[in-house]
Parts: structure tokens; C-alpha cells; sequence
């Protein structure tokens, strides 16, 4: 069974606040993100994470192993 490592956040609505709200996958603004759990400072778009993790089953920030 695989625990779930990671959960859907809301960011804040309107200006960038701070660099996390950008997706390091595809450098768009987040409005929703899906944190990790190896850092909660590690936030993706959904699709983007989902993609990832489809290809690699660590953190593309850290490489830590989620899968």
C-alpha cells in the first residue's frame, strides 16, 4: 500500500508573494499547489506533480523518494 506523501494546499489569491507560488516544473503561478512531504516548501501544480511522478518516484526538488 503507498501512503500518501504529499497534499493539495491553496495559495494566496492576487500577487506573487513569494517564489513558492511559482511551479518549479513549469514556471507558471500557482493558484493550488500540491505539497510534498519531504519539504512543505516544495509546491507543483497537480498535473505537473502527477506527471513527474509518473516518470520518477522522487522529488524534483530534492530527490527525496516518495514513491
Amino acid at each position: 500500500m503507498i501512503r500518501k506523501r504529499f497534499k493539495v494546499v491553496k495559495l494566496t489569491e492576487g500577487l506573487i508573494e513569494e517564489e513558492n507560488d511559482i511551479c518549479p516544473i513549469c514556471c507558471e503561478t500557482m493558484q493550488e499547489a500540491v505539497q510534498m512531504s519531504c519539504d512543505i516548501r516544495h509546491k507543483f501544480h497537480k498535473i505537473c506533480i502527477q506527471s513527474w511522478l509518473s516518470k520518477n518516484r522522487s522529488c524534483p526538488m530534492c530527490k527525496v523518494e516518495i514513491i
